[in-house]
């Protein structure tokens, strides 16, 4: 499964307005986001958020 990105929060809320509204982020932290992708721990909150409709980058992911 690719990364989150800020394509697929864009798509699930509408429009960037809201898709930042709803993630409680600042102009400054999305483009961020947009140059350096969303880190994981933020990916994993936005999974949460969207009862996982939209789901956090994995493949990296350690389990014992």
């Amino acid at each position: 499964m690719p990364a989150m990105d800020i394509k697929n929060l864009i798509d699930h809320f509408g429009t960037v307005e809201a898709a930042k509204k709803a993630t409680g982020t600042s102009r400054q932290l999305w483009d961020n986001w947009t140059i350096n992708g969303i880190p994981r721990g933020k990916q994993f909150e936005f999974e949460v958020l969207t009862a996982g409709k939209l789901k956090a980058d994995r493949r990296f992911w350690k389990t014992k």
